[in-house]
């Protein structure tokens, strides 16, 4: 396996940024509601409120100690596209999940989702290809 160099570097750059977005959303809404409760606020088009940032704090940190090995960024990607894409129809079918995020604008949150899951997909791509296209043929027997 390849050291992969640009899907780990992609990793790191994405994970933070989102991880600022999470921390700036979760001073704005510190709200921590649930059921009929849960208060939202929405920011860059998403419904947040504390519960919300704190999820995207428990699916994007691991990003900063995995960027640092090529096969586990590899591994993380997947995790947080299946995550990611599975939230997002979630999200579509329930305006309350878990009781305690509350999604008044399901479509907007599901767009943002899928965006984020394709920011880790397109990369991780392209990096399968690279390494299929570089990886030197197994000797025929």
């Amino acid at each position: 396996m390849q050291d992969a160099r640009a899907l780990r570097i992609t990793l790191l750059v994405v994970c933070v940024a989102i991880l600022i977005h999470d921390a700036v959303a979760l001073a704005i809404n510190p709200d921590f509601g649930v059921g009929a409760n849960a208060h939202t606020v929405k920011f860059l088009g998403v419904d947040y409120n504390g519960w919300h940032a704190v999820a995207g704090f428990a699916l994007f940190a691991p990003g900063l100690l995995a960027w640092r090995r090529a096969d586990l960024t590899r591994v993380y990607s997947l995790a947080v596209i299946l995550a990611l894409f599975v939230t997002a129809g979630w999200g579509l079918l329930d305006q309350n999940p878990l009781g305690i995020l509350s999604f008044p604008d399901q479509r907007a949150d599901a767009i943002f989702h899928v965006s984020a899951g394709a920011l880790f997909a397109i990369p991780l791509l392209i990096d399968a290809i690279r390494t299929a296209t570089t990886s030197p043929a197994a000797p025929v027997s």
